[in-house]
């Protein structure tokens, strides 16, 4: 994550257009953070699902205008998986907690029977070959 947030930075001249979120941070970096998100300056934030289980994380992003969800390495979800993660099987749950938007769920690896753990537990049921809501890359 914090790879991708540095590549992002290089683009722009202010730092606080993209954050990684998780237990790497020092408490005064967790809180400018949520002050860069809070003051809408931060448009891109890396979650890992370990921390967004956490409470005040969850009632910090419920006041926070989020547009939607991107769930990478989305196969962690799947209990079938090569790389499961339980906390991934929370996530739709915390969404719904934090506030129901629209979700994008990536994987370079899922089989059908993995693609198809991810839609039901993601509640993802209206996927149709016109309109793909899970993208698989």
């Amino acid at each position: 994550m914090k790879n991708q947030v540095d590549v992002l930075r290089g683009f722009y001249k202010d730092n606080s257009i993209a954050h990684v979120l998780n237990s790497s941070l020092s408490k005064t970096q967790n809180n400018q953070v949520k002050d860069d998100i809070a003051k809408g300056k931060t448009k891109l934030v890396y979650v890992a699902p370990e921390s967004l289980i956490k409470e005040d994380n969850i009632t910090f992003f419920r006041n926070v205008k989020i547009s939607f969800y991107a769930i990478d390495e989305a196969h962690c979800i799947s209990e079938w998986g090569h790389d499961f993660r339980p906390e991934y099987r929370k996530l739709k749950q915390i969404i719904d907690n934090i506030g129901t938007r629209p979700i994008i769920a990536l994987t370079a690896t899922a089989t059908p029977k993995v693609r198809q753990d991810i839609m039901k537990n993601l509640k993802i049921d209206n996927v149709n070959s016109q309109t793909r809501t899970l993208i698989l890359l």
